[in-house]
């Protein structure tokens, strides 16, 4: 378990990167990811609020999706959804060879495709759009 202390400190540094993009200069951006990943798991309601204010603000949205790899945006996901991990995990491995493919789509630069397959799953788990996640929206 973590101290309360440092809990809250980590709370704090992960808030502030979100919110000016901005680490304190003892922080990397890997210990930033191991902060979030173990705050994810022992301060899950905390970080969930956090990345609820990111839906309203899409610089925000944008610096989680390029800060964090993955794996932990699939447990951010996970805050709002819990037993659908599974399935946005194989929708977000199996998407990428499909837009690759698309003429539409086979030009964006990798960074920025991850950003708008990211920006979908988010914004349709999330509790602004006040709907149920459909799989088969998610997949059109």
């Amino acid at each position: 378990m973590i101290r309360a202390e440092a809990r809250a400190s980590q709370l704090e540094i992960f808030s502030d990167f979100i919110q000016t993009g901005i680490l304190p200069e003892n922080v990397s951006k890997q210990e930033l990811e191991q902060y979030c990943d173990r705050l994810i798991t022992n301060s899950p309601n905390q970080i969930k609020s956090i990345v609820k204010l990111c839906f309203k603000n899409p610089k925000q949205l944008q610096r989680v999706i390029y800060q964090f790899s993955d794996s932990t945006l699939l447990k951010i996901a996970g805050l709002f959804t819990g037993d659908l991990v599974p399935f946005i995990a194989d929708y977000n491995t199996d998407i990428k060879p499909v837009l690759e493919q698309l003429e539409q789509t086979r030009n964006i630069p990798a960074a920025k495709l991850r950003l708008e397959i990211w920006q979908g799953i988010l914004f349709s788990i999330s509790s602004q759009s006040n709907t149920k996640v459909d799989k088969f929206k998610l997949i059109e």
